[in-house]
């Protein structure tokens, strides 16, 4: 599976301005900043999709084992939302990065 979203710049995923609070005290104004950035919601969504493709596989048991690697943000949003029976099925997980590499290398750091 691939997020062809995660390429992209924070500016892609907000087409506005935030907007404007009011001080407590006096009459100064700030910008409000969004609780997850666009694309820590892209993520979240991606690994929601991830999560179920896998919670499907092992329910079906199309997949016994798993074994992840992701980068670390990911692997946990991932893991917050694998159910119970994938998560029990995950014989390695390590928050590494191999996305940059291609398959070639990502062969050789197996072996």
């Amino acid at each position: 599976m691939q997020d062809e979203s995660a390429t992209h710049s924070e500016a892609e995923f907000a087409s506005d301005r935030p907007g404007r609070a009011f001080d407590i005290v006096g009459k100064g104004r700030h910008a409000m900043s969004p609780p997850e950035s666009g694309q820590d919601h892209q993520t979240l969504v991606f690994a929601r999709q991830v999560a179920d493709y896998l919670n499907d596989a092992i329910a079906e048991s199309r997949v016994n084992k798993l074994v992840i690697f992701a980068a670390p943000k990911f692997l946990g949003y991932l893991r917050s939302e694998l159910s119970d029976t994938a998560l029990r099925s995950i014989a390695l997980a390590e928050s590494r990065n191999v996305s940059d590499l291609d398959e070639k290398e990502i062969r050789d750091y197996f072996e």
